[in-house]
């Protein structure tokens, strides 16, 4: 008998898992369904060289997470010769890492990745105007000219790069330092292309978001949003909600778009500033999007408490089609929660660096 009671999902090492893993997951769900016998404590053909290919990754998942040892198993026995072991145990495995994604992301590392984007597009932004101001410490400006030294004298402008190096005083070193970022941008080749590259990086993972509700090239993950949508299922008014959320930040990044295509030909300090403070409003939408879908925890929670109920009728060939559709209903839910945590993680992590890698090209 597998016991899947004691999983449970830690919050210290949780990360979010990737839409094939939970794919794959479900794929082995349906499977072990379309196996059952009119015989409601045995599946078909399940013994373990009899796996389907998506059977056997989740069965190795439940052996990495110690839901089942393969000493409990005898023979050519697999995890999935019995309704109430097998897929129960996948199951539970998916609800339980669902509940971990709703909780962990929206209600705790939304915020957290919010603020330390915002934090790193800030500090990057004092040092660009202090260095501008002439306002940096002088220990700073000490670094910041031997790197611009360095970056002019690869660039072919020796006579900046000695001027740089030889400045007497915190003042004449602060002045070459503003007379250096004017031209930092045309001298630093290295620098450029590496800006350039990080923000077509954002560029595409801000397009990948703006087609987040478009079709899925996943033909069972369509055709599930399909039959849930055609159906009464309280899955279905969640999503809606969710889908009109996920519209609204679209909305507001069809405005930013514009912005972060045009910083591909940013050379400027005040134009990079200015981008900055474009990428804090954009880091607040995108929390915005992760405390609107928080915010309903508690109808994602009586969903899953209902598809539970649902799904434990469910025992034996006749109630298959009741049972996969529980399974297709909770297939959306996971899909839209990963996409959406996955897509806001990786928008702010790529704007970061998009915007660190600008002004670094600056020489900061």
């Amino acid at each position: 008998m597998i016991d899947s009671s004691n999983f449970e999902v830690d919050e210290a090492t949780f990360e979010l898992p990737d839409l094939p893993h939970v794919n794959v997951m479900m794929d082995a769900m349906d499977d072990s369904v379309d196996q059952m016998s009119d015989d409601p404590d045995v599946i078909d053909g399940t013994e373990r060289l009899n796996l389907t290919a998506a059977q056997r990754y989740a069965e190795g998942v439940l052996f990495a997470n110690g839901i089942v040892r393969a000493s409990a198993l005898t023979g050519n026995e697999g995890v999935f010769s019995a309704i109430g072991d097998g897929l129960g145990a996948v199951w539970d495995f998916i609800v339980k890492t669902f509940k971990a994604i709703w909780n962990f992301f929206f209600a705790r590392d939304n915020d957290k990745i919010a603020d330390e984007t915002k934090a790193g597009i800030d500090g990057n932004n004092k040092d660009a105007q202090d260095a501008a101001n002439g306002t940096q410490s002088d220990e700073d400006a000490k670094k910041q000219a031997s790197k611009m030294a360095s970056i002019a004298a690869e660039g072919g402008d020796a006579e900046l790069a000695k001027e740089l190096r030889e400045a007497k005083s915190p003042k004449e070193l602060k002045a070459s330092i503003k007379k250096a970022l004017k031209k930092m941008a045309h001298l630093n080749e290295k620098g450029l292309a590496k800006a350039k590259n990080a923000v077509k990086n954002a560029i595409t993972a801000k397009s990948s978001f703006l087609k987040i509700v478009s079709d899925d090239k996943n033909t069972k993950l369509n055709d599930a949003n399909d039959k849930m949508m055609e159906s009464d299922h309280p899955a279905a008014h969640l999503l809606i909600e969710m889908e009109a959320e996920i519209n609204k930040a679209i909305t507001r990044d069809h405005t930013f778009m514009p912005k972060l295509q045009k910083a591909m030909d940013l050379k400027e300090v005040n134009d990079i500033v200015q981008f900055g403070k474009d990428i804090d409003s954009n880091v607040e939408s995108m929390r915005g999007l992760g405390r609107a879908f928080n915010q309903r925890k508690s109808k994602m929670q009586s969903v899953m408490a209902e598809t539970e109920k649902r799904a434990a009728k469910a025992k034996d060939a006749k109630d298959k089609a009741a049972l996969k559709q529980e399974l297709a209903a909770l297939r959306v839910l996971v899909n839209q929660a990963v996409k959406v945590s996955k897509l806001i993680e990786a928008s702010n992590h790529r704007l970061l660096v998009a915007h660190t890698e600008l002004v670094e090209m600056l020489g900061l």
